[in-house]
């Protein structure tokens, strides 16, 4: 069994009189992708942010490698984790060249070996073409896959062979604006980064691409893990249906494939306008 790159141990959060994360248990592991899934409102979010130190635990712990991740010095912590969030706001006119080295920051190698991790990291993104482009007249499709660019940047060493046993790579939402060309280019780059050992912590809303790539899912409802198992035995009517808070249905395909998920087409749950 891999080791445990990221561990949760009854860890809570709240924010002011609300507890948005209520005693959560769990552990990714190097070479492995774990997929959260859940309604809106649920803590998914939330959970990333607490799985990045961005929040501390109102109680219980978070420990990365053997580590607590609260008492990590953040240069060390930024050499071995890289977060991409749903939203990045960047108010100076940088080329998109310039934002991707933005992640090479925490290892001091621009000039070095990180200008070879950058030439590589905008090949794999596929937005060599744009590198003189200004960030800011991008569309978003054309930002995320910016942005995607300057965590892996962030995340790899200079050599493209070396394990990643370790790393953690944490995302919320990096396929909201992309097509599907680009959707699929994603899940290539995450499956090949995770066959490498890294670990990856990944909040999407489309359950079906999700499941494609996710080699455990958790379900996630009102800050509490309802399950946390392997994608298949995930994908069920019951489990999904009562996350969402709405009818789902799953069907089953040829072969090993995954089930289809999909809202139940004849449920009436809306009151007419």
């Amino acid at each position: 069994m891999n080791s445990p790159v990221l561990e949760m141990q009854q860890a809570s959060l709240r924010l002011a009189a609300d507890t948005v994360l209520d005693n959560l248990s769990f552990t990714v592991a190097s070479g492995e992708i774990l997929g959260i899934a859940g309604s809106n409102g649920a803590g998914k979010s939330s959970l990333l942010r607490l799985s990045c130190c961005e929040h501390s635990p109102s109680s219980g712990r978070v420990i990365f490698g053997d580590e607590d991740l609260a008492s990590m010095a953040p240069k060390k912590r930024a050499r071995r984790m890289a977060v991409l969030p749903q939203a990045m706001s960047l108010q100076f006119d940088f080329t998109v060249r310039q934002v991707v080295a933005l992640g090479r920051s925490p290892h001091g190698d621009l000039g070095g070996n990180g200008e070879e991790v950058i030439e590589r990291t905008m090949d794999t993104c596929q937005i060599r073409a744009l590198s003189d482009r200004s960030y800011q007249s991008l569309s978003g499709g054309e930002k995320q896959r910016t942005q995607l660019a300057r965590v892996l940047t962030q995340l790899l060493p200079s050599d493209r062979q070396e394990d990643l046993a370790g790393q953690l790579l944490i995302l919320d939402e990096p396929t909201s604006a992309l097509d599907v060309r680009y959707q699929e280019s994603f899940l290539r780059i995450i499956r090949n980064l995770r066959d490498r050992g890294c670990a990856v912590l990944l909040v999407m809303h489309d359950i079906n691409l999700l499941s494609r790539c996710a080699d455990k899912l958790m379900l996630l409802k009102s800050g509490k893990i309802l399950s946390i198992g392997s994608t298949k035995e995930q994908l069920n009517n019951a489990s999904l249906s009562e996350v969402f808070s709405f009818p789902i249905k799953t069907m089953n395909r040829d072969g090993d494939a995954l089930p289809f998920v999909y809202p139940d087409p004849v449920a009436n749950v809306f009151e007419s306008t």
